[in-house]
């Protein structure tokens, strides 16, 4: 069974994305509410998939992003945010070397086929023209 780490600041969120996996028989192995967390878990259990909010306290989903990377490289990572268009939210994605992004307007329809496409994908993160663990330049040292 695929393990999942749910990742978000909003307790309603990571309900509704509880809701979403429970139906399609994908194991919740952890919730973070900050980026700091979610690494620490990550680490930890070695989830096959995050699903992370971009937009958090302690430490933003970039930064998160970049370093689950680091502790667990084997697992899938889709970015969710609010705040950005698709296109805006890929191109994020990509600069943190993420296999996918999510808007949440259209997390309720699209949240489960991407991950489904993530899951069952071959190759690594999105193509970014990045090494994988090259640190983008957006992001500062903490």
């Amino acid at each position: 069974m695929t393990r999942v780490l749910i990742v978000d600041d909003h307790e309603a969120m990571r309900r509704f994305i509880r809701f979403l996996l429970a139906k399609n028989s994908l194991e919740i192995c952890g919730e973070a509410e900050d980026g700091k967390r979610a690494v620490e878990l990550a680490q930890e259990l070695q989830p096959d998939l995050v699903v992370l909010d971009l937009c958090m306290p302690k430490m933003d989903g970039l930064e998160a992003g970049w370093r689950i990377r680091r502790v667990a490289p084997s697992t899938k990572i889709v970015l969710l945010s609010l705040h950005c268009s698709s296109e805006a939210g890929r191109e994020v994605a990509k600069r943190v070397c993420a296999d996918a992004f999510v808007s949440k307007v259209d997390a309720g329809t699209e949240l489960l086929p991407t991950i489904n496409r993530v899951l069952h994908r071959n190759s690594g993160p999105m193509e970014s023209g990045q090494k994988l663990y090259e640190r983008p330049e957006m992001i500062t040292p903490r």
